[in-house]
């Protein structure tokens, strides 16, 4: 099968599949990347897929997430109207948040654009896989930008997230202008890049074509998601400018996706974030285990998903 084909076959399946996280489905889209790279990739512990496609000192990583917000696994009937735009029966959510934006980087990565690129387990239920991702500091070494194509819509390149500014207005203007789509300077809420905050220079998130997130009415647009592809495989992301915020890492203060969203809709509160990380203290500290090693991640990761399992139905 040729890259083309392959690209479209991967982003048709992701958009029908359903892949909480922890999921089988997941298991088999990460072997079916890790085949088609053209380069060798690496698993870490927390599931994370590394691919280092970088011919020299290229300083941009690429990410996207594998999860959805499905609880349970399987698929879902998709439809294309005339206009281009991908939806379900209405009975389920589309696998468009985020199996557009992994899409891409394959497509991206199978058109040989020189980059790190990084595919991360559960950002809809906390982040783990990114934040875990953000300590492993040697993986990463040299990179100055982070794109990640998790974003609603077809104009934001988002500077801001809910943790602060992580992106120069110069760098977004740049690319906006590169990519010569209309995009434009905003304010996203959390994708799991912000986890490199203090890290990386430069970090954002560009509006990927899906709307309606995290609904039975969530949608593609399919015509947008294609001129995004050609442009971003054209775009010479290393003549970016790299001028962004450099501020600390602080670890203590880091929010989570759930923490910005109230109860009504199912989500912890930030102030209840509190209740995992004192367990996560207390047994790292009974086991004598440094705070940022695989196997205290590893730990911090099962009590986010206990939690999430306490308060949140299955009912998506």
């Amino acid at each position: 099968m040729s890259a083309k084909k392959n690209e479209e076959a991967i982003l048709w399946d992701l958009l029908r599949l359903k892949r909480p996280d922890g999921s089988q489905a997941i298991v088999e889209m990460v072997a079916r990347i890790k085949q088609l790279s053209p380069v060798s990739s690496h698993e870490d512990a927390m599931g994370n897929l590394w691919i280092d496609a970088r011919s020299g000192d290229e300083g941009t990583m690429f990410m996207a997430h594998l999860d959805t917000v499905h609880r349970n696994a399987g698929t879902t009937p998709i439809y294309m109207d005339t206009a281009g735009i991908v939806t379900t029966d209405g009975k389920s959510p589309l696998g468009a948040d985020d199996g557009a934006g992994v899409a891409l980087l394959v497509s991206m990565l199978l058109a040989g654009v020189p980059a790190l690129y990084l595919f991360t387990q559960g950002e809809e239920c906390g982040g783990h896989g990114g934040r875990f991702a953000a300590r492993q500091k040697d993986r990463y070494k040299g990179i100055e930008r982070i794109i990640s194509f998790d974003r609603r819509g077809r104009f934001d390149i988002c500077g801001e997230q809910c943790v602060g500014t992580l992106a120069s207005v110069e760098f977004v203007t740049a690319l906006a202008k590169a990519l010569g789509m209309g995009h434009s300077w905003a304010e996203g809420t959390y994708t799991d890049n912000s986890e490199f905050q203090g890290n990386v220079r430069e970090i954002v998130n560009v509006s990927v074509g899906y709307m309606n997130e995290h609904s039975p009415a969530e949608s593609l647009n399919y015509n947008y998601w294609c001129e995004l592809r050609e442009a971003c495989i054209k775009l010479d992301w290393e003549a970016l400018p790299t001028v962004g915020p450099d501020i600390s890492r602080d670890w203590s203060a880091a929010s989570s996706y759930r923490g910005f969203f109230d109860t009504s809709k199912n989500v912890t509160p930030l102030s209840e974030t509190c209740i995992v990380d004192e367990e996560f203290y207390k047994l790292i500290d009974d086991l004598h285990l440094p705070e940022t090693s695989d196997k205290a991640m590893l730990i911090y990761a099962a009590l986010e998903r206990v939690y999430e399992a306490c308060i949140t139905p299955s009912t998506i």
